[in-house]
């Protein structure tokens, strides 16, 4: 029973690879730049390399980051800092489960009072330490990516108001309602004040967009606030 378990978990990895890998060929192709910003394990490092995308993986868990360079090597570029507004360092908050860490307090503190994830929410046991740097040194050193994906538990907002044009194509970020309902909002507006008046929605782990069709801000921002407590996904935005 063990091996079957085993055999049929491979093969429900293999599948959402696949399924990655052919959701984002839609945004960018070989050679294109993407920043992953909140690479935990690699679960889209892996679809990204598929694709023959440049990559740089921004993880500044200690822990995660290590694994990330002993996994890829010389394949991706792997950077251990938070991104922030200002340059200097910062408190990162770690979980039991790896893949919860964060840098914001206040995102730690509502998922307690709503309980999003369970006996977890209550295990952030470990602080350290981190690098914050601005995108814009990101930009400097590497160039402008062609897509970013940012994962940051809470902190997404901090991240997106420091974009100060829509050069990169698309990005993505996820949302988690209700503990970010205010910093969704707030993201969507200043990306659609920046230029990107395109938008769409993934919900949970899917790789599907909820419309064939991209919506403009104000009917994101309509959707956003109709949609149940515990929702969860990522949001999309495009600069055409």
């Amino acid at each position: 029973m063990w091996i079957k378990e085993r055999v049929i978990y491979k093969l429900s990895k293999k599948i959402k690879l696949l399924e990655r890998v052919e959701f984002y060929k839609r945004l960018f192709t070989a050679n294109d730049l993407v920043f992953d910003i909140g690479a935990n394990i690699g679960n889209r490092v892996d679809p990204f390399l598929k694709i023959g995308a440049k990559v740089v993986a921004v993880e500044p868990n200690p822990k995660l980051a290590k694994q990330l360079k002993k996994k890829y090597g010389s394949k991706v570029n792997v950077v251990q800092k938070i991104i922030g507004e200002k340059n200097g360092v910062t408190d990162l908050y770690i979980n039991n489960s790896d893949v919860l860490s964060s840098a914001s307090k206040e995102f730690i503190e509502k998922t307690k009072l709503t309980n999003r994830f369970g006996e977890l929410s209550n295990q952030f046991d470990q602080t350290v330490e981190v690098e914050v740097v601005s995108i814009d040194k990101l930009f400097t050193k590497f160039g402008y990516p062609v897509f970013i994906k940012i994962d940051t538990e809470g902190f997404e907002y901090i991240i997106l108001k420091t974009l100060k044009s829509n050069r990169v194509r698309g990005l993505s970020f996820e949302f988690a309602l209700p503990e970010s309902l205010d910093d969704v909002i707030l993201s969507v507006e200043h990306l659609n004040n920046i230029g990107y008046k395109k938008f769409n929605i993934v919900f949970g782990e899917s790789t599907a967009f909820i419309s064939d069709k991209n919506m403009g801000f104000l009917d994101l921002v309509n959707l956003i606030r109709q949609l149940p407590k515990m929702t969860w996904g990522d949001i999309y935005a495009f600069n055409k």
